[in-house]
């Protein structure tokens, strides 16, 4: 019974965002020819940032989030999109 939870549970421990690299505005240049790069570089940079946020934050940010995310997911996310790619998860 343990090993059927962690089996289900391990496949949410880890974000992977979705990104729509065709569907752009006529306006913003695509960024496909980059995606590998900034997928490891915006996973890098919310990994480091959530060991710099203490727990407490960490667990308020989730609590008050309106999507319940965490720190990681949200950052991962921000990167992504700073980066003009549409992410859509």
């Amino acid at each position: 019974m343990i090993g059927v939870l962690l089996t289900l549970t391990q496949g949410c421990s880890k974000y992977t965002p979705i990104v729509d690299s065709v569907g752009v505005s006529k306006f913003e240049k695509s960024n496909a020819q980059n995606i590998d790069y900034d997928l490891h570089n915006c996973e890098w940079k919310a990994a480091d940032s959530k060991k710099k946020v203490k727990l407490f934050r960490r667990i308020n940010f989730w609590i008050t989030n309106p999507k319940a995310e965490t720190i990681y997911t949200h950052m991962y996310r921000e990167c992504m999109k700073g980066r003009n790619h549409n992410v859509l998860n």
